[in-house]
This record gives structure tokens, C-alpha cells and sequence, in this order.
């Protein structure tokens, strides 16, 4: 991905394919070079707590990793 389409947005979502079940995911980068320290403290809870919650009407957090561009989440 290359830097979100809003000039003032800190994430972009992304629909995405797992490549390994063939089943839709939900890729949200987070732009590290939009990003205050703040963000990154959001960032961190919104990841606690999908690791953290369970249920029917949760979306389930696949996996979690960065390059020099951003911070991404893969969701079911």
C-alpha cells in the first residue's frame, strides 16, 4: 500500500484475501508518518482489546505487523 487517500486521515481499511483459506480479510494500515504519540497509545489499546474480547459479534484480530510504512491489523 502507498500513503492513504484522506490528506488527513492516520488509517486507511483495506479488503483484503487470505491467501492460505481463501476467505476475506480486513486489512486497517495505520501511516506511522501520520501518526502522533497519541495514536500510537489508541493504537495499542484497540489491539489489547481485540486480543482481549471474544464473542459473536466481535471481529477477530488475525495477526498484527509493520514495515517502515506503517502499522497494519488483519481482520476476519
Amino acid at each position: 500500500p502507498t500513503a492513504p487517500c484522506p490528506p488527513h486521515s492516520v488509517s486507511t481499511v483495506y479488503k483484503g484475501l487470505d491467501t492460505q483459506c481463501n476467505t476475506p480479510v480486513v486489512i486497517k494500515a495505520y501511516w506511522k508518518a501520520k501518526m502522533a504519540e497519541k495514536h500510537y497509545h489508541k493504537l495499542g489499546r484497540e489491539v489489547a482489546a481485540m486480543r482481549a474480547l471474544r464473542g459473536p459479534y466481535v471481529t477477530d484480530l488475525l495477526a498484527t505487523f509493520e514495515d517502515g510504512l506503517a502499522v497494519y491489523l488483519v481482520m476476519e
